[in-house]
This record gives C-alpha cells, structure tokens and sequence, in this order.
C-alpha cells in the first residue's frame, strides 16, 4: 500500500505529494498513484526532494520518452536532457535579463509534438517572489457557451516560434498547425490549446483571428482558472502541457548580482497533433504577417525559408 499523501492546494488545479523519496526508485504501485493524481490535480508537487539530474531524468522516463534538447542553449553541463532556467551567468556570460516564459504557454506548442509533461527542481530561489502560474483549460473550454465551442472546434491555430527563439530553432520549427480544441489522450477531455506561440487561425487573416485570440487568452487565464506556485528550494514540480497553460511571473529582483533563480528543467515529448502548415496550405507562413507579430526581418526570413519537411 503506498505511503503517499495527496493534499489539494488550489480549486482549480494542484496538489502537493508527500510520504515519497523520489531520489530511490518507485515502485509501480506509488507511479500509479502519481499518475492518477496528476490525471486529476493536473499539476503536482513534490516537496522537500533531494533530487540528482539522473533522478529528475529516470522520473521523467516513466511518463515518456524524455527530450533530448537538441536545439536548446541552456542544456545542462552534467546532463544534456536536463536545461536550465537560471539567472544566473551562463557559458562566462553575464545574465542579460532575457527569460524564457513570461507569457502564458504551453511548452514547446511549436512543434507537431509539443511537450506532454514539462519537471522542474528548484535548486536556487529568491527569498520573494520567483512564482509561477497554471491555468487549467478544461475549466476554459468548459466554460464557454455551447454555440461558440461548436465553432471553435473547426479551428485550426497556427503556432510559432517566439521573437525570443535562436534562429536554429526557427529554422528547425516553421510555423506548426494545432487543434484549437484539444482532447486528452489518456482522460478524453477537451481543453483550450493556445498560449504565446499562437498566431491566427488557419483560414483567417492575422487581423481576423487577433480578437478572438485576445478573447481567449483572458477568458483562459481568468482568476478562478489559475493557481499560483510560490517555489521553495528542492520543489519538484510536473504538470500535464496538454491541459495546462503557464506563465512564469517576474515578481523578484532581477538587476545583475540580484538573488539567483535557478530551476532544473527535464521535458517528457507528447503525441504527434500539429502538422507544419506548409503542408496544410501548400505555402509557406506569409512574411509579412511574422514581420508584423514582431518578429525582426532576420527571425521571419528564417522561420519562413525553413523547409516543412
């Protein structure tokens, strides 16, 4: 009989696990009892844990394959499936302010298999702030009125790299189609599928699909959605991407020489659901619609030259 204990820490999602050592190898019994309740909290975590980046990856393993961060900079020196989101100096270079996540997302939506389960361990955390957001969007999607879901279920969404990204990865990942509504493979339930990545809708102009894009995001992200995570040191925390968006909120001193925050980041790959839109549309992302976004002339010629293939 598993020793762990599950305590709710939000209305709309979260709970905390204690009773468990994830740094000694989990019995089948305790994985399903993990699995069931990230099936139902939709986010978990794990306090107190003393956490290896072999631990963190051999936890991951058993939700999925674990990404192998290819096309990441901050990959961890010691574990190359383990990056960092860190404040911290990085390769004898000075931390510039730049941060990955401070918009609501759902990791890694810019490819036709975006991230199901994203695992972070809190290695370093300023004493104030550093939180992080979840809204659920099955809550999103349910709450919307029977007429408009009818239609947003015909909608395809056109998702992107961010201005943010290296121009490797734009090259690796033009522009990817998604559902706008999405279903869960293991508990079948519908959910919102957007975030920052979203740029229109297949079949619409940029200015056509902006509204509704704005509509949704607020309606996603409305107050009794969301929970939010104050990080203590040796956190580990996992949440499900698919129903889940997140942002991370810059609520602490970040000048240079600031009170480092410092995570440990491991991504479990999903199922295949997006198609590169070349192959939807015949053409390529229309330029001028990136250069619009914001994306700068260099970012958009290379997420638009890059094949679909």
């Amino acid at each position: 009989m598993s020793d762990i204990k599950i305590r709710p820490v939000g209305y709309a999602l979260g709970a905390e696990l204690s009773g468990i050592d994830l740094s000694r190898p989990l019995s089948t019994a305790d994985f399903e009892t993990i699995k069931r309740a990230l099936q139902q909290h939709l986010m978990l975590c794990f306090p107190g844990q003393q956490l290896s980046r072999d631990n963190i990856v051999d936890f991951a393993s058993r939700f999925g394959p674990v990404d192998d961060n290819s096309t990441v900079k901050h990959r961890d020196p010691e574990n190359p499936r383990v990056t960092m989101l860190s404040s911290k100096p990085f390769a004898g270079k000075p931390w510039d302010t730049f941060k990955n996540g401070d918009h609501w997302h759902s990791d890694r939506s810019f490819r036709p298999d975006p991230t199901a389960y994203t695992l972070l361990y809190a290695v370093e955390m300023p004493d104030v702030g550093g939180n992080t957001m979840f809204a659920n969007q099955y809550m999103s999607y349910e709450t919307i009125s029977p007429k408009l879901q009818a239609f947003l279920e015909q909608l395809e969404t056109v998702h992107l790299q961010t201005r943010k990204a290296s121009a490797m990865m734009a090259k690796q990942f033009p522009a990817v189609v998604h559902p706008l509504i999405r279903v869960h493979p293991d508990t079948g339930r519908k959910a919102l599928y957007l975030g920052e990545h979203a740029r229109g809708f297949v079949g619409m102009t940029e200015e056509e699909s902006q509204p509704l894009l704005d509509y949704l995001t607020a309606h996603a992200t409305r107050p009794e959605f969301v929970y939010r995570h104050a990080w203590h040191v040796n956190d580990f925390v996992m949440w499900d991407n698919r129903c889940l968006m997140h942002i991370a909120v810059r609520d602490y001193d970040m000048s240079p020489g600031g009170p480092a925050r410092h995570l440990l980041k491991c991504s479990v790959q999903g199922e295949s659901i997006g198609r590169w839109y070349e192959t939807v549309t015949g053409h390529k992302y229309d330029l001028e619609i990136a250069e619009r976004s914001g994306v700068s002339q260099d970012q958009a010629a290379a997420v638009v030259g890059a094949s679909s293939s």
